[in-house]
């Protein structure tokens, strides 16, 4: 008999697809990473590392290295999503276009197990304000398995692997379970749920909280007002997750506390690092046009600006994030105007009016 067996591919060489990838290919799983940038991946395969961000990281030996999509995607059952939410789009597209599944080269007598897409991307579509799992439903129709990676993780501490802790989340039990299999390991510990919703915007809305953290720290406000403002951005996380019909409970967990609490403290974090800088004076302009200020947290704040106008959410500190970074508003009148609101009561995240919550 047969033993259905996974073979892997990444698609996208950023920093946190290819620890993905390294990661496992570690675990013994036969793994392709993909990238667009061919001058890149040849000094990688050259080197047999990526230098520029993993300098002293050498790749597993079962890990192969292309920029070419069919090649990379042929015979495969495990397809991770490591490329921005902006692009995501465009990536599923090839997907559906490649056909991935039924490519069985004749020379393979192996059996494939069942396909699963797995998302490791973090925010929302600017064009459409959907979260990841509606691009999926409307590019891939309802038939393609997947589920979403999410929680406090930077690429470099999981290919050293340091000790963390991540969630799965997906519709379907069986996935999830699946998921947290593939991916666990002696150092990185998987749970799982169902809230496929709350997982998602956990991770989104945590980078433009991250950007207000950076602010703040930016202009030396201290760290009562650190502690303070990641307080109220819990709540208000909790507030646009119940909206969403998610269980704002999930907030509290990995996806949302766990990943603010670790992109809010750290200047490893590109949302953090784009908070200080603009802080301390740098326009919004040249963050736009340089992708090495790549910080997902200032397309979110302006993808969900729309649904939190629809759903009459009370969220402050997006909305003063958005007008920093879309609307030139100095940070000093972002933070006056969020001390000078008006004084209410620290209403729980469940009060049925959220015009009384803070």
């Amino acid at each position: 008999m047969l033993i259905p067996r996974t073979y892997v591919c990444v698609l996208g060489a950023g920093q946190f697809g290819t620890a993905v990838a390294i990661h496992l290919a570690k675990k013994g799983y036969d793994t392709t990473l993909w990238g667009r940038n061919e001058n890149t991946l040849a000094k990688w395969q050259k080197d047999w590392c990526a230098k520029n961000i993993f300098p002293n990281i050498n790749f597993p030996k079962n890990l192969k290295i292309t920029s070419n999509f069919d090649n990379a995607t042929s015979n495969i059952n495990i397809i991770v999503v490591g490329v921005p939410t902006q692009h995501i789009r465009e990536i599923l597209r090839l997907i559906k276009k490649s056909n991935i599944i039924s490519k069985h080269a004749p020379a393979h007598p192996f059996m494939l197990a069942p396909k699963l897409l797995v998302c490791v991307n973090k925010g929302i579509e600017i064009k459409t304000g959907q979260l990841t799992d509606e691009i999926i439903l409307e590019e891939l129709g309802e038939n393609w398995p997947f589920c979403v990676i999410s929680g406090p993780s930077f690429a470099y501490e999981l290919v050293s692997e340091l000790p963390m802790a991540l969630v799965c989340a997906g519709k379907d039990a069986q996935n999830t379970i699946r998921c947290q299999n593939i991916l666990a390991s002696s150092y990185l510990r998987v749970y799982r749920t169902i809230d496929l919703i709350g997982v998602e915007l956990g991770g989104a809305i945590k980078n433009v909280m991250a950007i207000a953290v950076g602010i703040c720290d930016g202009l030396m406000l201290g760290q009562s007002a650190r502690a303070s403002l990641i307080s109220r951005a819990l709540a208000e996380m909790m507030r646009i997750a119940k909206a969403y019909g998610a269980n704002p409970i999930t907030i509290s967990g990995l996806s949302g506390l766990g990943d603010l609490v670790l992109c809010a403290t750290s200047t490893q974090s590109r949302n953090y690092r784009l908070g200080t800088l603009i802080a301390k004076g740098m326009p919004p302009g040249p963050f736009f046009m340089n992708p090495q200020f790549l910080a997902e947290g200032a397309y979110t704040a302006k993808a969900i600006l729309p649904k939190i106008k629809k759903f009459a959410i009370e969220a402050p500190i997006i909305e003063e994030v958005y007008n920093v970074l879309w609307k030139n508003t100095p940070p000093t009148d972002a933070i006056a105007k969020l001390l000078g609101r008006s004084l209410k009561p620290e209403d729980p995240f469940l009060a049925s009016n959220t015009n009384n919550a803070l």
